[in-house]
């Protein structure tokens, strides 16, 4: 591509604002409780316009599209919008885009990138219902170099529900899916040199529910209800005579340590406060 400058925005007038297309279907890999970080990997495609790479198929045997690189390991070959998520784990905040990748370039201009994005984002874990608990996770797309007035996102679909996450036939042991919310907005940052200036974001939410509540019933609440039962009969039988009770009574001790040790294992070790909440 010849007197073409990857670092320049595809826009013909500088005061032209690049619409960026976004969409990401999310499938869940991890939800480290715990470290509460969730990891998630899904297809992710946004899609823009570059006039300069336009042309007109009659000149070119019909050729309606075509596929270029993003890049090559020393440099970027297209211009690309930059994208970051805000509530990234990892310090390079733009780390779950593949460093090399294709592009579908269409004879019009636009620019169709899909991508395999794999991402560790945190999520705030609130177990006051647990194991019968909804969690609630953000992602927040957006660019920290660009302005709105330079680039400007737009949600390609505003709702993402149960039926994309089980077309990949990707189902998590532990946690479902029920719906991703998307909304697109800008915010604007309190400082010196950036006032009246504004970023555009892609907002998703996704509500987790926690699946297999049956075997969390068995694993958790119904020892407990077991326990109390047997702590009940301990009770009876202290007023008897010849009867095993302390034997009896350490062994429901010792059971319901084992029971509680168990479930505070799985609980997160930092996460919102069940007592007082």
């Amino acid at each position: 591509m010849i007197n073409y400058t990857a670092s320049l925005r595809p826009v013909k007038d500088t005061t032209d604002t690049v619409k960026v297309g976004f969409r990401f279907t999310p499938t869940i890999s991890v939800l480290a409780e715990h470290d509460q970080h969730l990891h998630l990997r899904g297809m992710m495609v946004l899609t823009w316009e570059d006039y300069r790479l336009s042309w007109q198929p009659d000149e070119y045997d019909g050729i309606l599209e075509t596929r270029l690189s993003l890049t090559s390991r020393v440099e970027e070959l297209i211009w690309r919008p930059e994208l970051v998520l805000n509530e990234s784990v990892s310090t390079d905040f733009a780390s779950f885009i593949p460093e090399t990748t294709t592009v579908v370039v269409k004879h019009t201009g636009k620019i169709y990138w899909y991508t395999l994005a794999n991402m560790q984002s945190f999520c705030s874990v609130s177990v006051r219902n647990y194991p019968f608990d909804n969690q609630t996770c953000h992602l927040t797309f957006t660019t920290w170099l660009y302005q709105t007035a330079q680039q400007e996102f737009y949600a390609v679909t505003d709702l993402i529900d149960g039926k994309a996450y089980k077309h990949y036939d990707i189902k998590h042991g532990l946690w479902e899916l029920d719906i991703t919310t998307v909304d697109v907005n800008v915010a604007a940052y309190e400082c010196e040199s950036c006032e009246n200036q504004t970023q555009s974001y892609v907002h998703y939410v996704l509500d987790l529910r926690r699946g297999e509540r049956f075997s969390h019933f068995l694993a958790i609440i119904l020892p407990c209800l077991i326990m109390s039962g047997m702590t009940t009969v301990v009770l009876c039988l202290s007023g008897k005579e010849e009867t095993h009770t302390p034997e009896f009574g350490l062994t429901c001790v010792l059971t319901l340590f084992v029971s509680l040790t168990f479930v505070f294992t799985k609980l997160p070790s930092t996460g919102q406060p069940i007592i007082g909440t």
